[in-house]
Formats: structure tokens, C-alpha cells, sequence
């Protein structure tokens, strides 16, 4: 029996499907989450009067210091996804 040689495009080929199926999976959380919290925000006002305003007032209070962790939490499976999405790309061509 004779081996096949090794052929890389094939590892390109696994590793992109496994960075991109938990990215798209983790994204679409952090983007369910995004939604039900931004509905939550402004339907909570609704009832006091102060919706949108309380989520300004909220959103002005957060520093440079506390927003770059918190958008590379929210973020951070948009690069698995990019860097599968190149894998899968190059693999195709």
C-alpha cells in the first residue's frame, strides 16, 4: 500500500473549520446578548421615563481604562472567525 504524502491544505482546511464554527457560535451569543441588553435598557425606561437618558448616562460614566477590555471580551470571536475564514479562503484557492 502506498501513503499519500502529507498535504498541508488539508490541516489549513480542518484548522479554519475549527476556529470558524466556535467563532461564528461565540459571536452570535455575544450578539444575542448585545440585543437583549440594549431591549432591556430601553424598554426598562419606558416605564420611568428616563430610558434612553439612564443608557447615555451609563454608557458617558465607562473610561478609555474599562472600555478596551470590554469590547475585546464582546470582540474577541470576530478574530476566529477572520483568521478561519483566511485558513478556509486559502485552502480554496
Amino acid at each position: 500500500m502506498t501513503r499519500e504524502p502529507f498535504n498541508p491544505t488539508s490541516l489549513k482546511s480542518l484548522a479554519g473549520s475549527i476556529l470558524l464554527g466556535p467563532g461564528l457560535f461565540l459571536l452570535c451569543g455575544h450578539l444575542a446578548w448585545i440585543v437583549a441588553e440594549w431591549s432591556s435598557w430601553l424598554s426598562q425606561g419606558s416605564e420611568d421615563g428616563l430610558g434612553i437618558l439612564s443608557s447615555v448616562i451609563w454608557a458617558s460614566s465607562i473610561r478609555e481604562q474599562q472600555l478596551v477590555p470590554l469590547v475585546v471580551h464582546i470582540l474577541w470571536p470576530v478574530v476566529l472567525v477572520a483568521v478561519g475564514g483566511v485558513l478556509l479562503r486559502a485552502e480554496a484557492e
